[in-house]
């Protein structure tokens, strides 16, 4: 099961922090829309596993932030 926090931070950037198995079940409806600021951070440190299916939801979400600055903080070993 995956775990999603998001926090604003002071000058607009959403920081998401991911834990758990990111899985096909992985909805990224949400945080694509409240994904406004100049950047999104997503710390995944946490993140236990992927499964392809996960992989998958995951790269449709990374497409769905378009042009918008991402930045990949303490990525596990199951993300790298």
């Amino acid at each position: 099961m995956l775990h999603v926090e998001q926090t604003r931070l002071d000058d607009g950037t959403l920081q998401v922090c991911l834990r758990g198995k990111i899985d096909a079940d992985f909805d990224a409806r949400t945080l694509l829309r409240d994904a406004t600021g100049p950047r999104v951070i997503l710390e995944l440190g946490e993140v236990g596993g992927m499964t392809s299916l996960g992989v998958f939801a995951f790269t449709r979400f990374i497409d769905g932030l378009g042009s918008q600055e991402v930045v990949f903080a303490n990525v596990s070993a199951a993300v790298a």
